[in-house]
């Protein structure tokens, strides 16, 4: 999903940058996505938004938080996505519940679906890496930043679907207001606010 060498480890060093993700408690959603760490195959939602959301859908998913040797809850964790016009994306994730879930070892994190998700409506592509970045030093005796662990899932699909879509030229001139008549509407706007004003302070005098 990512297209260079480069632009991958650029990636994962500015999502580093704003530190893993802290942890908090979640509300209970209605609908929690699992993570198979041994499959690594997710199970997704049939759709994740519509065109023109922004921030006005979360998608949960949940996964064991120990594999292995590694707890998943101190590491980053990236959503990396290719939307329906084909951009590729990453969204970093700011926060685990570790807490909901304690009792079976399992933690879950949000996809806060915004506007370049749903740029179009369409088909989409996600996965979801975990990881950790650490120091070596290398043969030049210099310090210089190495993937120390990483586990990754397989590609899931998904969906944008769409809505209305108005072109003002289109819209029906009978539900447009004239400048005329716009500026009669807020006229009596003004005259309502000094009819309100007038009363709230008469009556206030009136008590005292």
């Amino acid at each position: 999903m990512v297209t260079t060498a480069q632009d991958y480890f650029s990636n994962l060093a500015r999502a580093l940058h704003d530190g893993p993700p802290n942890y908090a408690l979640l509300p209970s959603p209605d609908n929690i996505y699992n993570i198979d760490v041994e499959t690594r195959v997710i199970t997704a939602p049939k759709f994740v938004g519509v065109t023109r959301d922004h921030k006005a859908e979360s998608i949960y998913f949940i996964i064991d938080r120990y594999v292995g040797h590694m707890d998943l809850a101190t590491c980053s964790c990236l959503v990396y996505y290719i939307n329906a016009n084909g951009d590729t994306r990453i969204y970093h994730v700011p926060f685990f519940d570790i807490y909901k879930y304690s009792k079976e070892k399992k933690m879950v994190f949000p996809w806060v679906i915004d506007a370049q998700v749903a740029a179009v409506a369409g088909p989409i592509q996600f996965s979801i890496q975990f990881y950790k970045i650490g120091e070596v030093v290398n043969e030049k005796g210099q310090a210089e930043k190495v993937i120390t662990y990483s586990l990754n899932t397989l590609p899931a699909k998904s969906e944008v679907k769409q809505s209305i879509e108005l072109d003002k030229e289109e819209v029906d001139s009978d539900y447009l207001l004239s400048a005329d008549e716009a500026d009669d509407i807020y006229s009596e706007i003004d005259s309502l606010k000094q009819i309100v004003s007038q009363n709230y302070v008469l009556r206030w005098t009136t008590l005292a």
